[in-house]
């Protein structure tokens, strides 16, 4: 008889006669008859056969037993074949996201791979490649053996600019310098002496409004820039305008 591979998340219903034109071997099937056990004292002690063998119930890996009875010698003999329970390793989760200018796909867990398309079709994307600007659908694939999981996650790459001017007057309009969509690692923000005056690191998204790293606000000006993020650095420049009392 042969393995039986039943994959965790697929149909659990297996039809075990299929082993039978297997043992007989070309033996007329009308000779013999079938009884199924799933543990070897049942098949001794002739209790608790399979009912309905042609849709066994799969929950986990099993050894069956045959007992296959001759029909014109009265003879027995048995015979058994696993079914192996596969579980695939859950493929990694990942949020949606939203983020400016490129995303860097992650690593994945052993066994575990990107692509464009479901059922591992499309584009096998490289763990820390780049995706470039636009949306995307992106599935993650777990293979083991003949069975697989997969997930799904959007990239949505933002053309994003950074913005060139900020005026901290509580009117709602550029009031702060948002860069909420580049995932900072580091913010730095220098006068035009190239001294640092602000400077925040990860998680950074809106909240510099013109202070400095002591807290007090500088005065109007065109200030540069350093941005870190996990895909590049960027420098520019920014114009500060105070609200003039």
């Amino acid at each position: 008889p042969e393995l039986i591979k039943v994959c965790h998340n697929d149909v659990k219903i297996v039809d075990l006669t299929v082993n039978e034109a297997v043992m007989l071997n070309g033996i007329p099937a009308t000779d013999f008859t079938f009884e199924y056990f799933s543990s070897i004292s049942d098949l001794n002690d002739n209790v608790n056969a399979i009912t309905n063998p042609q849709a066994f119930f799969v929950d986990r890996s099993y050894k069956i037993y045959v007992k296959i009875k001759n029909l014109i010698s009265g003879c027995e003999e048995v015979m058994s074949f696993d079914i192996e329970y596969i579980i695939v390793d859950e493929p990694m989760l990942i949020e949606d996201v939203v983020v400016c200018t490129s995303y860097q796909l992650p690593e994945l867990p052993d066994g575990q791979k990107y692509f464009t398309g479901p059922g591992a079709t499309g584009e096998n994307l490289k763990e820390n490649s780049y995706i470039a600007i636009g949306k995307h659908e992106i599935y993650i694939y777990s293979q083991k053996d003949k069975c697989f999981e997969e997930t799904t996650f959007n990239v949505e790459v933002l053309n994003c600019s950074i913005p060139k001017g900020i005026s901290p007057n509580g009117d709602g309009l550029n009031d702060n310098f948002d860069l909420s969509f580049f995932n900072i690692l580091k913010l730095q923000i220098f006068n035009r002496h190239g001294k640092e005056v602000y400077s925040h690191g990860p998680g950074y998204t809106n909240q510099w409004i013109g202070q400095s790293n002591s807290g007090g606000m500088l005065p109007s000006a065109t200030y540069f820039y350093t941005v870190i993020t996990p895909f590049e650095t960027l420098t520019g420049w920014v114009q500060l305008v105070q609200e003039q009392n």
